[in-house]
């Protein structure tokens, strides 16, 4: 995955930090499932999420915890032993996600962060008009590890 976030902070109480951020990553998410007469793969190739995060700043660190929505704006799904055979569908999925992360203040606009997520994207059924015997009810867990560096702007 590669992308990028905006998201705006404010320190309060000298050390508490609320935001609020949205990214949006280009992704190669690949899953399958196998079945008596068939096998069904998926791919989505992007993921955004946009998320509330409260943390705790001293020194140069951040410390936080974040939480909100995720959503893949399409996933293209291929069925070998459909009704129809070697058939496709498409679908958006949308669900949740939460994680932590750590950011570290290497000057006062530039920061580094590594970061977790976990995304529960709910199942959404594919191939409803041509009939599936397989798994045709298609969702994504995702565990998600990721660095990333941040400019600051500031006098806003």
């Amino acid at each position: 995955m590669v992308g990028g976030t905006v998201g705006y902070n404010y320190q309060f109480n000298a050390n508490w930090v609320l935001g609020i951020e949205a990214d949006w990553d280009w992704a190669s998410i690949n899953g399958s499932a196998t079945y008596v007469g068939g096998l069904t793969t998926a791919k989505a190739k992007d993921l955004g999420t946009a998320r509330g995060r409260i943390g705790y700043a001293w020194s140069n660190w951040l410390l936080y915890a974040t939480g909100g929505w995720a959503w893949t704006s399409k996933v293209t799904a291929f069925c070998s032993g459909c009704v129809a055979p070697f058939q496709t569908d498409s679908h958006s999925l949308n669900g949740y996600t939460f994680g932590g992360g750590v950011e570290y203040g290497l000057t006062p606009n530039i920061s580094l962060k590594a970061e977790y997520l976990y995304a529960n994207m709910r199942t959404t059924n594919f191939f409803v008009p041509a009939g599936c015997p397989g798994p045709c009810d298609i969702g994504a867990n995702l565990n998600i590890f990721r660095v990333g560096a941040n400019w600051r702007f500031t006098g806003l």
